[in-house]
């Protein structure tokens, strides 16, 4: 289409070609796809919470080894130099200034160091935490709704539950403070409030 005298066909294969865009593309190709088997489960119709976050501790500490073996960083580099050869373009250090806004400046001494750690390292970086946030932060919580796990529901990891979703609540708690009775093992917890909260342990 750019050869048809198409201007925003022109613009966008001249996108696509620079080394930003290629560097990105093979850099998230590989983080990602440590995280396949972990995508899947998590979209099934029916997710274990437990064993996805065990999952998840997998794919972190692939992801972390990758981090650390500059080998890694190396294959997937080599992966977008064969791509700059097709496009018959040179892997290049974008010009930095002191007062850059919009671009890392971060110190390398050649292209490939500068790409890694302007976009290799952030990026698995952000998915290490954003893993870290989303799955294994709640891990402490969601796995008290198995019935296995409910002599292990303290007073403090009621409050922490409940400091955790109070937003997502429509019945709040004056207080933050509770207190069992019946004990543990018949799953009662009664709030200072009166309201009772009943979690019957399976039977099967």
């Amino acid at each position: 289409m750019s050869h048809d005298g198409d201007g925003k066909a022109r613009g966008y294969l001249s996108s696509i070609k620079q080394v930003d865009f290629t560097v990105a593309l093979c850099a998230a190709e590989h983080v990602f796809s440590n995280s396949v088997a972990l995508s899947a489960m998590l979209q099934e119709k029916s997710v274990y919470l437990i064993e996805a976050a065990q999952e998840t501790r997998v794919v972190i500490n692939i992801m972390r080894a990758e981090r650390g073996d500059p080998s890694v960083w190396k294959e997937v580099y080599e992966g977008e130099k064969q791509i700059t050869v097709e496009f018959d373009t040179e892997p290049s250090i974008p010009r930095t200034t002191r007062s850059q806004q919009h671009r890392m400046n971060v110190p390398a001494a050649n292209p490939e160091s500068y790409w890694q750690r302007a976009v290799y390292l952030p990026l698995t970086d952000h998915l290490i935490q954003e893993m870290n946030d989303r799955l294994l932060s709640q891990e402490d919580r969601f796995q008290y709704l198995l019935a296995t796990k409910l002599q292990g529901l303290s007073n403090g990891v009621q409050d922490k539950m409940y400091g955790a979703y109070k937003n997502d609540l429509t019945d709040k708690r004056e207080s933050t403070t509770t207190r069992c009775c019946g004990g543990k093992q018949n799953g009662c917890i009664q709030l200072e409030n009166d309201q009772q909260l009943w979690l019957t342990p399976s039977t099967a």
